[in-house]
């Protein structure tokens, strides 16, 4: 057997398809009034009968050969039907009941397309044509064209779908996220007391998604600008006032630890009393304030204290007298004397 030389055009490959290409470049080189299946068998040995089968339907409905005596046998269209073909069908307009031919569904099945995905994109494909009033000679190729891009796109959504999930009691961010963060400045402390809070939030909105890292991101970021936000806008230092009073940014950040605004203002007059006999300026009163209620907090609940390095360091520290002013650094040693000094700052300052 010769061996058989194909050219294969890539635009008719890209019009039509490779495996259409292939079969009708090999019809025309075998140079016979008319072929058989069994020919075309031998002669394209590294395709499966079952894909030249499928060709042979598409060709068929692409109007490229006609069948002959028997399903069996088949030869090209002539110049002159192709030419009275295109006459006819020339400004054809998609009808309302179109529906493609058997060769398109065949085509689909070779792209993995099921035949119910592929109806359920016809009426959408007849308005979109209609709309425009288009007319075509080639109503299956735009359509398998556009059938594949709409499975593309529903790949796409299908993949991204299988990626999203709801956030569990046990997520936490990935190392990336929390080097975003600490990079940031903000401290790891800081982002892991803001876990619950996010973790409730959305496993209540029962979101689905795919991006819980960035989220998280946002999320800490967001409390984070709140909690320093706190900071007086002037920066020079001052001392308190008698009638001072924390902004609104304290409470917002107040809330975050669960401490109730009642119990903050519960102790707002000891707190003004103590740092007007201190004499001393600060630039932010509502970060020290937040200190203090913390403190005043736990304390009243008896929760289990950090002692002291790390409760010193965090809240007490504020509380430090300087020691140029001559004042003990810790003037809360004994309850009575507590009472018994606020009494005196009350009457001292008239609050």
């Amino acid at each position: 057997m010769k061996d058989l030389i194909l050219k294969i055009s890539t635009d008719s490959a890209k019009t039509i398809g490779l495996n259409e290409t292939i079969l009708l470049e090999a019809i025309r080189s075998l140079n016979k009034t008319e072929i058989s299946k069994e020919e075309l068998f031998t002669e394209l040995q590294f395709l499966s009968k079952d894909e030249i089968n499928k060709t042979i339907a598409s060709l068929i409905s692409k109007g490229l050969i006609k069948t002959q005596s028997s399903y069996d046998s088949f030869s090209l269209i002539s110049q002159r039907d192709l030419k009275e073909r295109q006459k006819q069908r020339s400004n054809k307009k998609i009808e309302g009941a179109w529906y493609p031919q058997e060769g398109v569904i065949l085509q689909a099945e070779e792209y993995g397309i099921p035949l119910t995905f592929l109806e359920s994109k016809i009426d959408e494909f007849i308005h979109l044509h209609k709309e425009k009033q288009d007319s075509s000679e080639t109503w299956e190729i735009k359509f398998l064209r556009f059938l594949i891009k709409k499975w593309r796109e529903q790949e796409t959504i299908d993949y991204k779908n299988k990626k999203k999930s709801p956030i569990t009691k046990e997520w936490y961010p990935e190392i990336d996220a929390l080097e975003i963060l600490l990079k940031a400045d903000i401290p790891k402390e800081f982002v892991e007391n803001q876990l619950p809070e996010f973790i409730l939030y959305w496993s209540e909105k029962g979101q689905l998604t795919d991006t819980w890292n960035s989220k998280f991101i946002a999320h800490v970021r967001r409390q984070w600008a709140k909690n320093n936000s706190i900071i007086d806008s002037n920066d020079a230092p001052k001392p308190i006032e008698n009638e001072w009073i924390p902004n609104d940014d304290f409470f917002q950040v107040l809330a975050l630890t669960g401490i109730s605004k009642e119990f903050a203002e519960s102790v707002r007059a000891d707190f003004i009393l103590y740092w007007k006999e201190s004499g001393q300026a600060h630039v932010s009163w509502n970060s020290k304030f937040l200190q203090h209620v913390k403190y005043c907090w736990q304390k009243q609940n008896n929760s289990p204290m950090q002692t002291s390095d790390e409760l010193n360091k965090r809240t007490e520290e504020s509380w430090k007298i300087d020691k140029s002013t001559g004042q003990q650094e810790d003037p809360f040693l004994h309850k009575d004397e507590i009472k018994s000094n606020l009494e005196k700052l009350r009457q001292k300052h008239k609050i």
